[in-house]
């Protein structure tokens, strides 16, 4: 949430507090990252769609749409993961969405509207959306 780096150790198990200490001057520095963050768990938590802990729960109410394997949607609720580094176009169910996450920034109560059938998300990011 801070964007701590551990100096590109990767495996930092025993190394000194010096590359695994965090340094709180990078949540001022990355305060964007961190909101972003804070909304995706209070959104998780707010939500249960985001907190299925039972793979039949998660079989039973998730439909994975075709489109590279990147995007999954549950109920009402669309949510796309684009790892890409170019947009991805995809076709969602036709109706008016409402946009919860995008573009870095998550509101539960809106950030603007979505019409299917046809959505773009930019490269590596995340869009949720709900009808």
């Amino acid at each position: 949430e801070v964007m701590r780096d551990k100096k590109g150790v990767h495996n930092s198990f025993e190394s000194p507090d010096s590359i695994n200490a965090i340094d709180w001057r990078r949540k001022a520095e990355h305060a964007d990252v961190f909101a972003y963050y804070k909304g995706l768990i209070q959104l998780r938590k707010k939500h249960p769609a985001f907190r299925m802990g039972d793979a039949d729960l998660v079989r039973k109410h998730l439909e994975f749409l075709p489109v590279d394997g990147s995007n999954v949607a549950w109920g009402d609720i669309i949510l796309v993961l684009n790892a890409r580094k170019e947009p991805a176009k995809l076709t969602v169910p036709e109706g008016k969405y409402t946009v919860v996450c995008k573009d870095g920034f998550i509101n539960e109560q809106g950030l603007g509207t979505l019409y299917g059938p046809e959505v773009v998300v930019p490269a590596q990011s995340a869009l949720i959306m709900y009808k």
